[in-house]
């Protein structure tokens, strides 16, 4: 699941915008403008109080090239405009690196800086329960292979992903799921076996997605 919160404020300079001449002025908000005209990964430029914003939400089961988007809009903004501010709160908890925490990008002085949150991270337990003791996730999701399954576009990405035919991709899954060293983390199961990660639902014990580990030898 990836869970990504973001806003700032377009400001065109840090200082005093009195000392800008009315061309400064034009060019900033026409480079602004033109990032957000040529974008397409849902960035929203709204206007509050005679100020203008940028807002944006993205949720979706999986990772795409849509959130690196979104983060590079932002800094191209805050490049042309220095004095915006602003964040943007990523969580994706298919991030071996960062799946138990938000990733927050600070906005300001034309940089982006990525820094580790301390507001609601680790979010197991800040904001969530460990519903299964560790010690028993593999049991758990063991007891429960029957109920494993995928939708028809989760198994060829599931199959494209481990290089196996889609037909056979649950099957492949139970397999691995059978020797593989289990954990629970969150909403999911995180089963590793042969290189292979596999990710599924602790609710309905879908498989969200399947992965082979890079440059790990199987």
């Amino acid at each position: 699941m990836v869970e990504l919160h973001g806003w700032l404020k377009v400001c065109e300079c840090c200082g005093d915008e009195d000392k800008l001449s009315d061309d400064e002025l034009c060019a900033v908000r026409r480079a602004v403008e033109d990032i957000i005209n040529r974008q397409d990964c849902g960035v929203l430029m709204k206007h509050a109080n005679g100020e203008a914003y940028l807002e944006v939400l993205h949720c979706a089961n999986h990772k795409t090239a849509q959130v690196d988007e979104i983060i590079g809009v932002f800094s191209e903004v805050e490049k042309a405009a220095d004095g915006s501010y602003g964040v943007i709160y990523l969580r994706d908890d298919e991030d071996r690196a960062h799946q138990n925490e938000f990733q927050v990008f600070i906005f300001k002085r034309g940089q982006c800086i990525r820094q580790k949150d301390k507001l609601l991270s680790p979010c197991i337990p800040e904001i969530e329960d460990s519903l299964v003791p560790d010690e028993n996730a593999g049991d758990v999701l063991r007891a429960n292979l029957d109920k494993l399954g995928t939708t028809d576009l989760g198994a060829q990405r599931i199959a494209k992903n481990l290089g196996i035919d889609s037909e056979d991709a649950v099957g492949y899954c139970k397999d691995l799921i059978k020797r593989a060293h289990i954990e629970r983390k969150g909403k999911n199961f995180y089963a590793e076996a042969d290189g292979c990660v596999i990710t599924v639902n602790a609710g309905n014990f879908s498989i969200i997605t399947a992965h082979r580990i890079k440059n790990k030898e199987v």
